[in-house]
């Protein structure tokens, strides 16, 4: 087993009258997992199966960055829908339940997404 530590730590200030200080920090436990890079071949015109549910238990922990510098990624979560969307150098780390839907994107354009996958259960 493995501790796996994501940290967001955001500081704004001058947009409204409070101030945003915000540092919260996740070490669930994993048990396997690893970064890995996928290029995402759109030209079918349909969303690419990037992470298969049935590989995967509830629980497991997603990240994921579009390398890309011109073109956006489209992450379906929930099957059919873009959940997140990811402009040109953006990353992006949440909880996936891996239930039914596999994980899915698409662009206009081929590009790299960098995805990493950490099994906590």
């Amino acid at each position: 087993m493995a501790t796996l530590t994501a940290q967001t730590k955001l500081t704004c200030s001058g947009i409204n009258s409070d101030d945003l200080a915000l540092d919260v920090t996740m070490t669930p436990t994993v048990l396997a997992g690893g970064i890995i890079s996928k290029t995402v071949d759109v030209r079918t015109g349909h969303a690419t199966e990037i992470l298969y549910e049935t590989h995967y238990d509830a629980g497991t922990i997603i990240y994921l960055r579009n390398t890309s510098t011109t073109e956006t990624a489209s992450i379906e979560t929930n099957g059919g829908h873009a959940s997140v969307v990811l402009a040109p150098g953006q990353w992006a780390v949440f909880p996936w339940n891996a239930v039914s839907h596999d994980l899915k994107a698409f662009s206009s354009a081929s590009l790299v997404l960098e995805i990493g996958v950490f099994s906590a259960t």
